[in-house]
């Protein structure tokens, strides 16, 4: 794959279903940041984030991600709802016990492979002070279309990076979320992190090799936003 060392104005959807990204303000581009794949940095700034069309049939999500110890931003926002709201603590947890959906709030949230996390009681930027892998299945549909800004209020846009996201409109089984979780992780060279019992800690998923994250092809289902070849891509099931 072609390393990304500039952020366009739009991430082009692989799939032909039209739902490009578009940059809003000026995140940046930091080549080899991690495993020699580029991240995308984000300032924190109102202005800074990315926006898609409408999903609102969420119900698996992955990302590569790591926040800064002042990140006020959700992990996913939305022009007009807010179902994965933090709590506004200082420091901020990564679900609002009543503002963020009740799907949100009652999904099994995972970072680097230990599963069941208490998202109302976990602090989401000490959590991600590095750069992790996060899964979250919910438990019904949610909605999201930026990455990330809530609405239009100030102070809750992600400050940190982004080095992958990828969206399912299906509820993984637990093997399936096990698997990307060990494709992601030897990607991204963050096996390291993975809990010992991890299936694929010391070995790669044999399906990596015919992934529908590849770093060159889009397909499978879900929308994938992979920022070591700067694409983005929506595949509907």
């Amino acid at each position: 794959a072609s390393y990304l060392t500039s952020a366009g104005a739009t991430w082009n959807d692989k799939s032909g279903n039209g739902n490009d990204a578009t940059k809003n303000g000026s995140p940046t581009v930091v080549t080899n940041a991690q495993n020699g794949h580029s991240v995308m940095r984000y300032s924190g700034a109102n202005g800074d984030y990315h926006e898609w069309t409408d999903l609102n049939d969420i119900r698996t999500i992955f990302w590569v991600i790591k926040a800064e110890s002042t990140n006020g931003g959700f992990l996913l926002g939305d022009d007009n709802q807010y179902h994965f709201h933090h709590n506004q603590g200082n420091p901020p947890n990564f679900w609002h016990g009543s503002h963020a959906s009740a799907n949100v709030r009652n999904g099994n949230l995972s970072i680097n492979g230990t599963r069941n996390i208490s998202g109302t009681s976990t602090a989401i930027n000490s959590s991600l002070s590095n750069l992790s892998i996060v899964n979250l299945k919910t438990a019904g549909n949610v909605e999201a279309s930026r990455f990330s800004r809530d609405r239009t209020q100030s102070g809750r846009n992600w400050k940190g990076d982004l080095g992958e996201l990828i969206v399912f409109n299906t509820a993984l089984s637990d093997d399936d979320m096990v698997s990307v979780e060990g494709y992601l992780a030897h990607k991204w060279g963050l096996a390291g992190l993975l809990p010992s019992t991890h299936l694929y800690k010391s070995i790669i998923p044999m399906a990596v090799d015919s992934s529908p994250f590849s770093s060159d092809i889009a397909s499978g289902t879900g929308t994938s936003l992979d920022l070591s070849n700067g694409v983005f891509a929506t595949v509907s099931t």
